[in-house]
């Protein structure tokens, strides 16, 4: 039997931040601009609800569909509104540039009942009335995006601190 392949690493929450962003701000551009104003590097989204224009997500395509696109996700998908945010939660975290990333994945519906969901695609989903989400700071650990060569896609590398 094989073990389990895990990277990871202990932390600790640090503070919790309550967000209300306001109608027409971008979510993800929302949530990045209140990690960069509170100094959030790495972090956990706990919590998003509430209403948006339209979604945009990006989903992930087969081993088979990757010859067809000769990418890992397909076109970004565009699901006009009013769409409600029924549950999303993310993580914060470095690129290897330094640059701060929010990676979130959540399930939307739309007016005729439909239900969607995916990876949020930054500056396609403008809040239609209102969007809370709660952050949590995760400290003592980097969490940071690589290469890895072995599987050839970018994985997610904890590091303790």
């Amino acid at each position: 039997m094989m073990g389990v392949q895990a990277l990871y690493a202990i932390g600790k929450s640090s503070k919790i931040v309550p967000i209300g962003l306001m109608p027409g701000i971008d979510l993800m551009n929302g949530l990045k601009k209140v990690c960069a104003d509170n100094d959030i590097h790495y972090g956990v989204i706990l919590a998003v609800i509430g209403s948006l224009h339209k979604l945009t997500i990006a989903q992930v395509v087969t081993d088979e569909m990757k010859a067809q696109f000769g990418k890992r996700f397909m076109d970004h998908r565009v699901i006009p509104g009013p769409i409600q945010v029924l549950a999303a939660q993310g993580i914060i975290y470095e690129k290897e540039s330094g640059e701060i990333e929010v990676h979130l994945h959540g399930a939307f519906n739309d007016t005729n009942r439909q239900v969607h969901g995916g990876h949020l695609v930054d500056g396609g989903n403008p809040v239609r009335s209102r969007l809370e989400a709660v952050i949590a700071e995760i400290k003592d650990v980097r969490l940071v995006e690589r290469y890895n060569e072995e599987s050839g896609v970018y994985v997610f590398s904890p590091e303790q601190l």
